[in-house]
């Protein structure tokens, strides 16, 4: 995404100062500072400072889906690509702590406006189409969608939270990784039976 300068700069700033003071204790004379640019330009872009965190957090969840679709899905088993698919997000998310963890906390904490989170919904419906066809084809367990969809990002958070805590190497993170996709397309699997 080709943003002008000012305020991309002014996007990784937010970024920086957010994951390191919070929210609450990031002012946007802070903001502005950091990315060296004046407070008034950073209103000109964004009006609030709740415009300014919609627009942070949608520039990372785009940053991961971008991930996502960086290869186009193999012409392999469903298998491959949805570990495939795993891997590359578990990758991103160790590789940017900073946004994983300024992502987690500002879902968590419902600061983000209900029109992002539509917003978002659209922009990764192909992946969650994807995932329901899998399950469609009896190549995912027929567990409910939504509840299969929790499953896989709470396994990918918590994989991703141990790799930053423990400070993995790539190579460390790219072995989890490995681990990670085969024990979740385990659980996941077509053999895994709804409860009653």
């Amino acid at each position: 995404m080709n943003l002008p300068p000012k305020k991309q700069a002014l996007l990784e700033a937010a970024i920086e100062l957010f994951a390191k003071d919070g929210f609450w204790h990031t002012t946007t004379a802070n903001i502005a500072k950091h990315a060296g640019v004046a407070t008034g330009t950073l209103f000109t872009y964004f009006p609030t400072k709740n415009d300014l965190l919609d627009e942070v957090y949608l520039m990372i969840k785009r940053e991961a889906l971008a991930e996502v679709q960086r290869e186009p899905k193999p012409q392999g088993s469903f298998e491959a690509v949805f570990k495939g698919t795993h891997t590359r997000l578990l990758k991103w998310g160790s590789a940017n702590p900073k946004k994983f963890q300024l992502m987690l906390q500002l879902r968590q904490g419902n600061q983000v406006s209900q029109r992002i989170h539509e917003t978002i919904e659209d922009d990764w419906k192909e992946s969650y189409d994807w995932i329901k066809l899998g399950q469609h084809e009896g190549k995912l367990a027929s567990f409910p969608t939504s509840l299969l969809l929790s499953i896989i990002h709470g396994h990918l958070e918590a994989v991703i939270q141990h790799n930053i805590q423990h400070k993995l190497s790539e190579k460390e993170v790219a072995e989890v990784a490995t681990i990670s996709s085969e024990i979740l397309w385990r659980y996941l699997s077509p053999q895994s039976k709804s409860p009653q």
